[in-house]
């Protein structure tokens, strides 16, 4: 067994675990396990497509050598941009952008037509020669603009998904690709040098790695980051001056009880969606508990009360479309770093508690008034 072999059974065996762990995993869903799955399926595939035409390269038996020689590296460049491009639309799923997407398939679509062709009548983008060797066309160009492409574009996928998901640990993702992209180059600049199936396996264990931690540290229904995270966060912010938002839907129990638990899911989902159009910006938005929710302004601090004004002139909007849509009671309470010893950021948290509290026990008070009334 030369070097090359081991190289490429190590790879496979580092594709067979992944799929194996990915279908263990109690932190992905269904989808999300399919797209992984397959795109290990691919990755195999793409793997022994190229060991094969290694191994079949210069060996001239008959003409279905040639033929399977061409049929192998067919399939690899094929299978590699299609591969970035469901790994990221199934895995990283983005559906914000449908023009980009679209145009996205239209070029792979266009690359996967011109190869075909290429294959058939042009031999532009590779050709095998009659004593079955294998050579780059004059067009390899081609695939390899596609490539890089598809895999800016899955990039471009994860990059929105940890937005989206408030993650902030982008320097791993640039991490990621700087290794993805070393890896890729050693066999782009020198064809000899295999490097690429090894380099995408080890690139997709890495995005599980980083998938994962970001699924751990989000809230399941409403997509903010969970309380353990919250708690997490404030352990990291001692030297950091910031302020705590804490939220409580008012007599939610009431829509649960009214009108079931779906129709619940739904108020909190909605609900999520307005706290992040207002605070995402400037800080990090938290589902705490069943109704329970907060923010941690890390920006913009002095506008604080501005922005709860417009979350609740913004829940008003939404309670003239949804009749059932709960009012909201919150609290704020400002931690400063240099009166930490003073005011710790467990009292700016019992604080933020109280002030909550207040604002409920007044909307009960005025409530009850207009019962009265």
């Amino acid at each position: 067994m030369n070097y090359y072999s081991a190289m490429i059974m190590l790879t496979m065996a580092i594709i067979i675990v992944l799929g194996v762990t990915i279908l263990q995993s109690r932190v992905f869903g269904r989808i999300t396990k399919r797209g992984y799955f397959f795109t290990c399926v691919c990755m195999f595939i793409g793997t022994l497509c190229e060991w094969i035409g290694i191994a079949i390269d210069g060996i001239v038996v008959n003409d279905e050598f040639v033929f399977l020689h061409y049929s192998v590296k067919f399939i690899e460049q094929s299978i590699v941009p299609f591969m970035l491009i469901w790994f990221s639309e199934t895995v990283f799923r983005n559906n914000n952008n449908k023009v980009e997407k679209k145009i996205v398939h239209a070029i792979y679509c266009i690359y996967f037509l011109v190869e075909v062709y290429s294959v058939i009548f042009g031999h532009f983008i590779f050709y095998v020669d009659d004593a079955n060797i294998y050579y780059h066309g004059t067009l390899y160009n081609i695939y390899v603009a596609c490539f890089i492409l598809m895999t800016l574009y899955m990039f471009r996928c994860v990059v929105n998904f940890s937005i989206e998901s408030q993650n902030e640990n982008i320097i791993e993702l640039l991490a990621i690709l700087t290794f993805t992209v070393l890896g890729v180059s050693f066999q782009l600049a020198n064809s000899n040098i295999k490097t690429c199936w090894l380099t995408i396996s080890i690139t997709a264990v890495f995005f599980c790695n980083y998938h994962g931690q970001i699924m751990q540290s989000v809230d399941g229904l409403s997509g903010l980051l969970n309380k353990k995270s919250f708690e997490i966060k404030l352990e990291q912010l001692t030297e950091t001056d910031f302020a705590i938002i804490n939220f409580d839907l008012n007599d939610f129990k009431k829509v649960n009880d009214n009108y079931g638990h779906s129709v619940g899911d739904t108020i909190l989902i909605e609900f999520s969606k307005i706290l992040k159009k207002i605070y995402k910006k400037h800080g990090l938005c938290y589902r705490t508990g069943g109704d329970e929710f907060a923010v941690i302004m890390l920006r913009e601090l002095e506008q604080t009360n501005e922005f709860n004004k417009e979350l609740i002139a913004l829940i008003e909007e939404t309670r003239k479309e949804i009749y059932i849509f709960p009012t909201v009671s919150y609290g704020v309470s400002r931690y400063n770093h240099l009166s930490k010893n003073d005011f710790s950021i467990e009292m700016a948290k019992i604080k933020a508690d109280q002030e909550m509290y207040k604002y409920k026990s007044r909307f009960k008070a005025q409530k009850s008034n207009e019962m009265k009334n």
